[in-house]
């Protein structure tokens, strides 16, 4: 199933998805005011007592001569890849895995790029070039990262593709039309991504459309809590200097929607199928 979207300056993009798992609200907004919390939770049709589903969604971007993916995704268990579901939504559109020549990973959490290998930890896509921030490749090297679980995967999944990968420092240009946009603290090096100045691609800057609304509450696993509160700053800055179509990968179906600015707060418009 995918949604969609063309920009102004003539890319299509569609949100491929290819999964869902429960996140526990208690440790996304563990720091919240009860009142407040319950407030959004109810807005958006949650409920304290239950889990939140995240939607696992990989964004296509056909610009020009380029297949661009943003986080590809083929299952959390990163022992046994399943990139199944996420070649098949590739297929609905008519694209194979050989036609992929630029895939870009936000962060090195496993729900965001699994995709990159195949079952033998080969590349997935043959003649993609791979970009990830410098900082987070680095991070990810530390043999004693506080998670383990992560930093094994990292070392099981990508570290014999680092021929694939352009490690970027900050904000700077990917291709024409896309844009890396340093966002750290969640992880050390995650990036968020601007495609045709008119798209943002949050990643996990922004975990959950509550973060856009509250950018002051935290989730449990935010690494750099300095840099989060700067890198949000950031974003909703640029959000809505510029009027940006916002993706979130995790956020409802199909995880595409704008925000306004409602006196000092922010709020989250879906935009409609």
């Amino acid at each position: 199933m995918d949604l969609s979207y063309t920009t102004s300056a003539g890319s299509r993009l569609a949100v491929l998805n290819v999964g869902q798992f429960p996140m526990d609200v208690s440790a996304l907004f563990p720091d919240a005011p009860e009142d407040q919390l319950d407030e959004a939770l109810t807005r958006h049709h949650y409920k304290r007592t239950e889990p939140i589903f995240f939607q696992v969604n990989t964004l296509y971007v056909r610009m020009g001569s380029h297949h661009v993916l943003v986080d590809p995704n083929a299952g959390l268990d990163t022992n046994v890849r399943e990139p199944g579901p996420l070649l098949d939504r590739l297929g609905e559109l008519g694209i194979e895995p050989a036609d992929i020549d630029t895939v870009v990973v936000t962060h090195f959490h496993p729900d965001h790029y699994t995709g990159c290998v195949d079952a033998d930890c080969r590349p997935l896509f043959p003649e993609a070039t791979c970009y990830v921030q410098r900082s987070e490749w680095e991070n990810w090297e530390n043999p004693d990262h506080p998670e383990a679980d992560f930093a094994a995967a990292f070392r099981q999944l990508v570290r014999s593709i680092r021929d694939r990968f352009v490690l970027l420092d900050g904000d700077q240009p990917i291709i024409d039309g896309v844009e890396a946009i340093g966002t750290p603290g969640h992880s050390a090096g995650h990036m968020s991504v601007l495609i045709d100045d008119e798209v943002l691609v949050v990643g996990d800057a922004l975990i959950n459309m509550i973060h856009l609304e509250h950018p002051e509450w935290l989730a449990v696993f935010e690494q750099g809590l300095d840099h989060v509160f700067e890198s949000r700053r950031k974003l909703l800055e640029l959000i809505i200097e510029h009027d940006l179509l916002v993706y979130g990968s995790h956020y409802p179906w199909p995880g595409l929607g704008r925000v306004e600015k409602l006196g000092t707060c922010y709020g989250w418009v879906p935009e409609t199928a």
